[in-house]
């Protein structure tokens, strides 16, 4: 695990290509990605990422460029980036030891989508209904957008879902199971996988999505929405998208106004939303289920403190989706 004194070296080195010297830093978060926090003298406060290594190549990283700076021509508020003096969005950089990438984007006034749902609940529907907005724009936006040649992201398929080597580790081997929620998990992944084989990749179910679009990944700054974080952005389906914002409203009230409002701010834009919506169930399992091998690949981040609750959500999702199966 990096030390803080490896991240704040690493970050340092990377802003420099930037011209920002005598940086003051200051680690917001370590997930995914290493984010800092980056004020200098009289320049504007800035957010600096180190990438978690060896998940996104240059290539993917510089497509993410491409997609958000799209995105927000298209009239999605995102997290800008910063170029280089010289050009390029990207330096190399070693973290502790491993090669990474850096890069810098504008600050966002603001806070995570999850302190308002947590601090004012009674407000949870009307934000869900504004992320329904927010995912048909994206979803909108890549029914029109021609990628550039050498675009390269991920693909949230069957395979990359649910495959023998899906794209967040093979949940169902996870040492934080015990045999019956291994076999349980295995038994209901290829329950999971016939399902998907009956959905369509066409582009009516099917497309580019953010694929990390839950409330932590959402800015709130004067009722305004930021949308932050497209590392995991790729291809996949629309209903994937709309269950990963769903997911942590799992076992709380509100999950079924909150999907109702989600439907509603979705079908103000797409035709189609009871088509997509009505997938939501089967998606809302298989995040449940992927985010047991995500937290497997990752011992040691703040999180992993949680991976047995994430096991137990889990199965209690794998028994819900057996028993509407049965029905």
């Amino acid at each position: 695990m990096s030390t803080a004194d490896e991240i704040l070296a690493a970050a340092s080195d990377a802003l420099v290509h930037w011209d920002i010297d005598a940086p003051t830093i200051a680690v917001l978060s370590h997930t995914e990605n290493i984010v800092c926090r980056v004020d200098y003298g009289p320049g504007p406060r800035r957010v600096l990422r180190l990438h978690r290594p060896g998940y996104n190549s240059l290539g993917e990283l510089r497509s993410e460029i491409a997609w958000a700076e799209s995105l927000a021509s298209f009239g999605l508020t995102v997290a800008t980036p910063v170029p280089l003096p010289n050009g390029g969005h990207h330096v190399e950089v070693t973290v502790d030891g491993q090669p990474s990438f850096a890069s810098v984007i504008e600050w966002i006034e603001g806070h995570p989508l999850t302190d308002a749902l947590t601090s004012e609940p009674s407000t949870t529907t009307d934000w869900y209904h504004r992320l329904g907005v927010i995912a048909a724009t994206i979803r909108a936006h890549g029914q029109t957008w021609t990628p550039p040649a050498w675009f390269q992201r991920r693909s949230w398929d069957a395979d990359g879902l649910l495959g023998e080597n899906p794209l967040w580790g093979r949940f169902w081997e996870s040492p934080a199971l015990d045999t019956d929620q291994q076999h349980l998990f295995d038994h209901v992944r290829s329950l999971l996988r016939q399902d998907l084989d009956q959905i369509t990749t066409d582009p009516s179910t099917y497309g580019l999505i953010h694929a990390d679009l839950h409330s932590d990944n959402l800015m709130v700054h004067d009722g305004n929405l930021t949308v932050i974080d497209f590392d995991d952005a790729g291809f996949g389906y629309y209903s994937h998208e709309l269950a990963v914002g769903l997911r942590s409203l799992l076992d709380t009230e509100w999950l079924e106004p909150a999907t109702e409002s989600l439907a509603e701010g979705y079908a103000s834009i797409a035709s189609d939303a009871d088509r997509v919506i009505a997938e939501v169930d089967t998606f809302l399992t298989i995040r449940c289920l992927m985010l047991v091998g995500w937290l497997d690949q990752r011992p040691t981040i703040a999180l992993y403190q949680y991976r047995d609750q994430l096991a137990l959500q889990a199965e209690a999702a794998a028994n819900r989706y057996l028993d509407r199966r049965q029905r």
